[in-house]
């Protein structure tokens, strides 16, 4: 207590020696795999062929929704994937068309509709939240869909070995990894090691664990081999699982003497992002959740910080 202590990561990391995912080399080697998704949000693999002879290329595997190269370097195996890019076929029938200018038009339409809004949900009102006709500052904020861009680019090390797998990635949660990695293998998750070293940046994309599943899925297709995935940096951002749009109208008016806000409404329209997030992690987390205070936080917050600043004015 009251001693500074420096942290114990500062010294290998400072000077190079920490081990991320990424550079993770099992002994006995491992091959590499570069992977390939659907341009569109929900499409869906429909062909795929890869040339012969191409140079340390060990395999091509199909997925659901993607397409990836093994090989027994990552030079390779990328190099690869664009010869079979031009040989891919998606089916887009069900996939997502929505733009982002369609995205915040519908925002604008919800909070144009306010209290009206069929699916508004109420998190905070206390006095008389009616909009009035005059406003001492009225304002709209809106932020775009952002990707989460970490240091290190998503990538998992997987060797499935006997009804066994052991799984190399840095990740947010070694229960859910471990979790993963089972289902992917279709094995107990007794069955399953994850290795964790150091994490190259999260911020909530490495929560989201769908690279773990795909590189075991990957490394299914060549038994007893450890199998590295990496994304290429323009997949890792083009298949993000990107920080939502918003969009928030803002009144306010404010109190003669102090100049804090006397009256306040926040009318924001953004998606239940922590809800979906639950659903995909494990359905069943997601039933139930009528909205998503997580995208609201800043709102709430700062309007009682405003009440209780006001109240000591």
């Amino acid at each position: 207590m009251g001693k500074g202590i420096p942290s114990p990561d500062a010294e290998e990391k400072t000077k190079g020696k920490a081990e991320y995912g990424i550079d993770v080399r099992p002994r006995g080697g491992q091959f590499y795999a570069a992977i390939w998704h659907s341009p569109r949000i929900g499409g869906v693999l429909q062909n795929t062929t890869l040339p012969q002879g191409l140079p340390g290329v060990r395999g091509l595997v199909k997925g659901k929704d993607y397409v990836a190269v093994v090989a027994s370097s990552y030079y390779q195996a990328a190099a690869a994937l664009q010869k079979a890019k031009t040989q891919t076929v998606w089916d887009n029938s069900k996939a997502l068309r929505v733009s982002t200018s369609d995205i915040f038009k519908a925002y604008r339409g919800a909070l144009n509709r306010g209290v009206e809004h069929p699916h508004r949900s109420l998190m905070d009102s206390r006095g008389n939240t009616t909009p009035q006709r005059e406003w001492a500052f009225k304002q709209t904020y809106s932020v775009p869909l952002l990707a989460h861009m970490a240091m290190e680019p998503l990538n998992a090390t997987a060797m499935v070995s006997r009804g066994k797998v052991k799984v190399w990635a840095g990740h947010q949660s070694g229960s859910l990894a471990k979790l993963f990695a089972a289902c992917a293998a279709n094995v107990s998750c007794n069955h399953v090691e994850v290795d964790t070293p150091y994490l190259g940046g999260g911020f909530g994309r490495r929560a989201d664990l769908n690279y773990i599943t795909k590189a075991v899925e990957i490394a299914r297709q060549f038994p007893h081999v450890p199998v590295q995935t990496i994304w290429s940096r323009a997949e890792d951002i083009r298949d993000d699982f990107f920080r939502p749009a918003a969009m928030a109208d803002v009144f306010a008016d404010l109190d003669p003497k102090s100049q804090l806000p006397s009256k306040l409404i926040y009318r924001v329209a953004a998606p239940a992002a922590s809800r979906q997030y639950a659903s995909r992690v494990a359905t069943i987390l997601g039933a139930g959740v009528p909205w998503d205070r997580s995208m609201v936080d800043g709102a709430i917050f700062h309007s009682i910080i405003c009440r209780i600043a006001a109240s000591r004015v």
